[in-house]
């Protein structure tokens, strides 16, 4: 009753597995790209078809590892795994309140996926809390660009999307770069994060360990990745001080969002300083004339027109 009325009454088909690790499922991304996919973990737990009594009956004799992975469905950490805190700062989604200022990471990808990080602030308790995600592959900027347009339209953000640096470069096609690309086609600014990766990664660890970042468990691709975030090793086994480079865009997307986060999250609502070349700099194009935008006079860019649509308070 459970899997007919929840799944696959909505699903064109099902596949499904005892494991608790929907990446057994990422050949069928390959073999069939062109088809909608989603891959997610269902707990024991959110059963509500289940009888009262199946799940202590069902614990009786069973380890505390055994109980998180099977009934709870809480994600193991890997040996070497860059993130081990992880798995204790997934929290139970609830309504954000729209007026939370909003931090976005992205990274963008072809092959790999092009990803969007999404954070919200609480003003009260000083925690960026990573509620959603966006995750595609074999997409074109212009289909990216209006993606996440979509999904950002009507927040008020910290600052501008904070994103892989190489959006700067200018294509050998054409001589636009990414970044204008992206803003001619959705209005959005994609500005230059802070690429710094063991500084960045400290910087999210610290955030973890304190409490400061919490993930809602709907960001299925997040916690994948997250679970296959390991460190190196060389030739003799001994870890190394870089981590693996295989999936993982929403890793460098979390660290361009961390790496734009003052130390004290609260610090995000209390307004600017009066507008200065400096408070400027790190909010705007690199290309902006200064000078016009504090006089309020119009300002031109090539390739793109008008200017982004970020929180300046």
């Amino acid at each position: 009753m459970w899997i007919r009325d929840e799944f696959l009454l909505r699903s064109g088909k099902i596949f499904a597995s005892k494991s608790v690790d929907t990446s057994a499922y990422d050949k069928l991304k390959t073999k069939k790209p062109e088809v909608a996919y989603h891959s997610f973990l269902s707990a024991s737990v959110d059963n509500t078809y289940l009888p009262k009594t199946f799940i202590s009956d069902t614990c009786v004799g069973k380890s505390e590892k055994w109980i998180r992975k099977y009934i709870y469905c809480h994600l193991e950490v890997k040996e070497g795994t860059v993130y081990p805190e992880y798995k204790d700062c997934i929290v139970d989604p609830f309504p954000i309140p729209k007026d939370w200022l909003r931090i976005y990471g992205f990274d963008k990808g072809w092959s790999d996926a092009t990803c969007l990080a999404c954070g919200a602030i609480d003003p009260h308790k000083g925690i960026c809390y990573i509620y959603d995600e966006y995750y595609e592959s074999k997409q074109p900027v212009t289909y990216h660009a209006r993606r996440v347009k979509e999904m950002i339209d009507g927040y008020k953000m910290y600052k501008p999307i904070q994103a892989d640096p190489s959006v700067r470069n200018k294509s050998d096609r054409d001589g636009v770069s990414y970044q204008d690309y992206f803003y001619n086609v959705s209005g959005v600014w994609l500005s230059e994060g802070n690429n710094a990766i063991l500084d960045g990664i400290d910087k999210v660890r610290d955030f973890m360990y304190m409490g400061k970042l919490k993930f809602f468990p709907n960001c299925v691709n997040m916690s994948e990745e997250a679970q296959d975030y390991v460190w190196k090793k060389d030739k003799d086994g001994l870890q190394q001080d870089v981590p693996v480079d295989r999936r993982n865009h929403l890793m460098d997307a979390l660290r361009y969002l961390v790496m734009a986060l003052p130390f004290d999250l609260k610090e995000c609502y209390l307004g600017s300083p009066e507008v200065t070349k400096s408070t400027l700099l790190d909010r705007i194009r690199p290309d902006t004339d200064i000078d016009k935008l504090i006089k309020g006079e119009d300002i031109t860019y090539d390739n793109v027109f008008g200017f982004g649509n970020f929180n300046m308070n």
